[in-house]
């Protein structure tokens, strides 16, 4: 008699597996982000303050991290969020550049990985639109 064999894992599923680690861990990093941003760490405050556009626009862009971390862990939204992320690493990316005269990369980066993951997950997109 013997014994049945286990199948390997089509390579889909790790394709699967890789993007939700992704979607986790940079849902993660919005959470802290935008954590930091509405406890007001001293950072977020000297910086919003420099650009000049007040702290409610901390706490709102603060809420946006968050949303975009709520979308990037719920099934089928995750395109969503990462558009809503790109956008607002776009927002910070320009910040960086004409008012704060820092390096750029430390927000383009993540701007690329949102829309690199937002083009993976495109057909949620058209998903969301057809079936409603």
């Amino acid at each position: 008699m013997s014994l049945p064999v286990a199948a390997p894992a089509p390579a889909g599923r790790w394709k699967t597996i890789s993007l939700r680690f992704l979607e986790l861990a940079l849902a993660l990093w919005l959470v802290s982000d935008g954590l930091a941003k509405l406890y007001g760490a001293g950072q977020s405050v000297q910086i919003f303050d420099i650009i000049g556009a007040g702290q409610w626009f901390r706490v709102v862009t603060g809420l946006l991290e968050l949303t975009a971390a709520g979308l990037l862990v719920t099934r089928g939204m995750a395109a969503f969020g990462a558009i809503l992320a790109a956008a607002i690493m776009i927002g910070a990316t320009s910040a960086n550049l004409l008012v704060l005269d820092h390096d750029a990369l430390h927000a383009l980066v993540p701007a690329l990985i949102f829309l690199i993951l937002a083009w993976i997950k495109r057909g949620e997109l058209f998903s969301a639109f057809t079936h409603a």
